[in-house]
């Protein structure tokens, strides 16, 4: 689909847009785009210019959307969507890390140089493990390589790992006589590490269940489990209890509980270098100024903003909701300080923006005085709902596209449907073909795709037409029964078995016209 996203570049405000970029004149505030265009855009700028993109969305649900559709724009097979996390403010011994284990893994991804990455704002406002501290914990197993395994279990702690009798889950390690099992967070399954003395002589995947082994590696990346990491403070665990112990002296009076809970961390602190709830001391740990996820981006990354006003008030909400439970927790004495050290401001981040070549992609013209712009564009483009099966009235919409001698493409899930649908148009007398070239005017082109929806620009005389994604969703893992039924008869192919609700099992032949009381229409033939 190449060819379909550059075909944004027919356009003069793309082109006026990506010169501004290239050349510094940002921010950039373009108008008029919706969801399915604004994803072509950014992966045609990644396309064009070989930098790396990042786009902002005011949620996760929108940021997993728009990923799917940059997927397909880009050809990439895996867009990074960088998820944002709770906070853990209080000792819970089974509190999940899934999340910031997720988190970390994307921050990994992210630092590595990922072309085209997506989050919300909550998980660019979070404070994040600093990249520094990252690739300082970050452990690499190679076989043939000397790595005494009692040295290997104390960086596995300060690392976050969970010491077990048997590893089950993520971040957990076991040691069985010159055996380590351990489940890095960014791994589909555990692997077994043997040793030789104190080097490391095999490494393989292994089953939680059965314990069979399975593919063999010769490298490994054990990721930390945590981000907040007692063991990387300035100074180690006795400059953090140092740090913790001048709080306590300083408060007692005032904030007695505060001063007993802190006491009961700094005795686990010293006995086994590890809190369930470190979080609660994030900027005793890493400063009061956190990192956020803009500390992992290479200096070249183009920003993309995806509707700012409403980005802007979902980054007051969470930033005011975190500040209520941060001064909840202060004043029942769980936490030694509030907001700082833990999110950042809108106002903040804006100033992090400042740092990229900044696109504001909003529907309507706007003024965001944090933001403003130094180049304005509106683009005129319209989103065409997804067709729905109903092929009596795709082939009509074409048709009166051609009259127009527009060019229309046709995107579907799959090659079958593909073929498929190519057929349908043919049968109706369509100039159509399959192909991932773009068309000419009054052609039609049938590609293998996944958007959302489709879309028009005016002045391409394009028009791009697609069943949505809900139409090419993967099949469910539950088992099929002979009550599914066929949505669309471009689901079939001739010789396929159905089975009619009234007449029971059949073969399909093909598609038949017939007249029937005086009108003609089309018929399924069995």
């Amino acid at each position: 689909m190449f060819e379909l996203t550059n075909s944004i570049k027919q356009i003069k405000e793309y082109e006026k847009l990506s010169d501004a970029v290239q050349s510094g004149r940002t921010p950039v505030l373009a108008c008029g785009l919706s969801a399915v265009h604004k994803a072509q855009l950014a992966a045609a700028l990644r396309l064009e210019t070989g930098r790396p993109v990042f786009v902002l969305t005011d949620d996760e649900a929108a940021a997993n959307r728009l990923a799917a559709d940059l997927a397909a724009f880009s050809g990439l097979q895996d867009v990074l969507v960088v998820p944002s996390r709770e906070f853990m403010f209080l000792g819970v011994e089974s509190h999940s890390h899934s999340y910031e284990q997720a988190r970390i893994a994307a921050l990994s991804r992210l630092r590595q140089g990922a072309p085209i990455a997506v989050a919300s704002i909550a998980a660019a406002q979070q404070a994040a493990i600093p990249p520094a501290v990252l690739e300082q914990a970050t452990l690499e197993l190679c076989t043939g390589a000397a790595e005494p395994l009692n040295q290997l279990v104390q960086k596995l702690v300060a690392a976050g790992y969970q010491r077990t009798a048997q590893v089950e889950g993520y971040g957990q390690f076991s040691v069985r006589g010159g055996i380590l099992d351990l489940f890095p967070p960014q791994e589909e399954s555990p692997v077994r590490v043997e040793f030789w003395g104190d080097e490391i002589d095999s490494m393989g995947y292994f089953d939680v269940g059965s314990q069979r082994r399975g593919g063999s590696l010769s490298r490994l990346l054990c990721l930390p489990c945590m981000e907040a990491l007692p063991g990387q403070a300035e100074g180690g665990i006795p400059g953090l209890c140092s740090r913790l112990t001048k709080i306590v002296s300083g408060r007692r009076k005032k904030h007695p509980d505060l001063g007993k809970n802190i006491e009961n961390d700094l005795e686990r602190l010293r006995e086994t270098a590890l809190l369930p709830a470190a979080d609660k001391y994030f900027p005793e740990i890493y400063g009061s100024e956190p990192a956020t996820l803009f500390d992992y981006l290479p200096k070249d990354t183009i920003l993309l903003v995806d509707d700012t006003p409403r980005l802007r008030e979902a980054a007051r909400g969470y930033f005011q909701h975190l500040t209520f439970d941060l001064e909840t927790l202060t004043e029942r004495g769980e936490l030694p300080h509030e907001t700082a050290g833990f999110a950042l401001d809108f106002l903040r981040i804006a100033d992090r923006f400042g740092h990229f070549p900044t696109v504001r992609l909003d529907t309507f013209l706007n003024a965001i005085p944090e933001l403003a712009p130094k180049t304005l564009l509106n683009f005129t483009a319209g989103q065409m709902n997804a067709f729905s099966g109903s092929m009596e009235a795709l082939c009509s919409d074409i048709d009166a596209y051609l009259l127009q001698n527009r060019a229309v493409v046709v995107v579907c899930g799959s090659a079958l449907r593909c073929k498929n649908m190519l057929e349908i148009l043919q049968d109706a007398g369509l100039p159509a073909r399959c192909t991932d070239e773009l068309p000419q005017r009054g052609q039609v082109s049938v590609m293998e795709g996944h958007i959302s929806a489709g879309f028009e620009y005016p002045e391409t005389g394009m028009t791009v037409l697609t069943e949505g994604r809900s139409a090419t969703r993967k099949p469910s893992k539950r088992n099929k029964t002979g009550r599914d039924r066929v949505r669309s008869y471009a689901d079939l192919t001739p010789g396929d078995l159905v089975v009619h609700e009234y007449h029971g099992i059949g073969r399909f032949i093909g598609m038949e016209r017939m007249v029937v009381d005086d009108a003609e229409r089309d018929f399924i033939k069995i």
